[in-house]
């Protein structure tokens, strides 16, 4: 699969993770995925300076190679703490395509 075939992928806390192509909408449990969590890693990684957000987090979000949404979990009410976002370019492809080729390989 080409880089630019993916259109999105959702890493749903340790729950589960969804890859999203022009031709595949799959969903994979995360335990059952070893390269989803140096991705984690990478993101979490890129976090802003002021950013106090732990390393627990909601939802990870990969969208159309433009850029990569955290949204960690909070003791506030709603669940949400301070999320911040990343350019898709500051994430080492490397990972996102080990990540992408092992969710293929999972059927």
């Amino acid at each position: 699969m080409a880089s630019n075939d993916f259109i999105s992928i959702h890493i749903f806390g340790l729950d589960r993770v969804q890859l999203i192509t022009k031709s595949v909408n799959k969903t994979i449990d995360y335990s059952k995925l070893n390269k989803v969590q140096p991705l984690v890693d990478e993101i979490f990684s890129k976090k802003p300076n002021d950013n106090t957000s732990t390393s627990e987090f909601h939802l990870i979000n990969i969208l159309n190679q433009k850029f990569v949404d955290y949204i960690p979990k909070s003791d506030k009410p709603n669940g949400i703490g301070k999320s911040f976002r990343l350019d898709f370019k500051d994430i080492d492809l490397i990972l996102i395509l080990n990540l992408i080729t092992e969710m293929y390989a999972k059927s």
